[in-house]
């Protein structure tokens, strides 16, 4: 899955400067090492974490039981990044520490220091959607997630790139962090206009302002709001309920998703609702929520608040 990231209004100063190709947006390994060099007085580098950008573990110099991240990424000229981001936000249980930022001015290159967070993949074991444990476990999945979501929210930041690959989480603990605002924005009363994401996680309006898409439409583009934050995590959901990883998430899978939820609902009310196991029950609850979070029109998606409350229903069952 890439991410999109695409200009189609030149006065959105707070979002990602357009068209900048991958190739330009990285930084060479020969300024990464420098920087690294540099860095070496208070930290001890493992090596790179992350193929496509520059992320490396390392141990600080004091404190050698504990590791670190440091993700590498150019200073550009638009008002609010990553780093900003994360201090305006302030401390969350499910988000991820802002421990230092380092910034090289002559180099053009920010450095953000995090602790490291041991985890693993969701859907990496095998599990059950019928199965007790493996329903209560994606509703703690899915609690902290809309909990991370309303806390940005609430800061008024909009963070555009939701999917599993930014939500770390950690089977010992059932604990979820929430990483990579390298696509957040502060939020703006009259909406967004770019076209900002990944692919199979973007909500429709948000695929909408497509400047291809734009081009052949005789409408406006329609400014989109906090919900497409909603849809994203809907269609986290969506992965979790159908054991599908990120990359196997197409756009094309949520016709799919969507048909086979509104039909086992209506076979649940019809049929077996009498004898009802309390793992169908439940799954069921999970189909509601999913239905209800990526909503195509965004007069009946659910808001944060319809989100939390139907969790609520959800959490009673166990």
């Amino acid at each position: 899955m890439s991410s999109v990231t695409k200009k189609t209004k030149s006065d959105e100063k707070s979002d990602i400067k357009a068209n900048v190709s991958e190739t330009k947006s990285r930084i060479s390994q020969l300024l990464c090492e420098k920087i690294i060099f540099r860095l070496q007085k208070k930290y001890i580098f493992v090596g790179r974490i992350d193929d496509m950008r520059e992320v490396y573990l390392c141990y600080r110099k004091r404190s050698k039981a504990k590791k670190f991240v440091l993700k590498f990424y150019k200073c550009r000229d638009y008002s609010f990044n990553e780093h900003e981001i994360l201090q305006h936000m302030g401390h969350h249980e499910n988000i991820q520490i802002l421990t230092h930022c380092y910034k090289f001015d002559q180099e053009g290159v920010c450095v953000l220091v995090s602790p490291f967070i041991e985890d693993e993949s969701f859907t990496k074991h095998p599990y059950n959607t019928l199965q007790s444990e493996s329903l209560r476990l994606i509703f703690v999945y899915m609690k902290q997630l809309i909990n991370a979501i309303s806390f940005c929210h609430s800061k008024g930041i909009l963070i555009r790139d939701i999917k599993p690959s930014n939500l770390l989480w950690n089977p010992k603990t059932e604990k979820l962090i929430m990483i990579d605002f390298g696509l957040a924005s502060f939020y703006r009363d009259k909406g967004h206009v770019t076209e900002v994401g990944t692919e199979g996680f973007m909500a429709p309006e948000v695929v909408a302002c497509n400047e291809e898409t734009q081009k052949k439409s005789v409408f406006p583009v329609t400014p989109y709001h906090y919900l497409v934050d909603i849809y994203s995590a809907g269609v986290v959901l969506g992965s979790l309920l159908f054991q599908k990883s990120e990359v196997e998430t197409e756009p094309s899978l949520m016709k799919q998703w969507r048909q086979y939820c509104k039909k086992y609902i209506q076979k649940i009310k019809k049929y077996i609702q009498p004898n009802l196991s309390e793992p169908e029950d439940v799954l069921r609850l999970f189909f509601e929520l999913f239905l209800g979070m990526t909503h195509s029109d965004v007069q009946y998606r659910w808001s944060n608040t319809g989100c939390h409350a139907h969790l609520t229903l959800i959490g009673n069952k166990f």
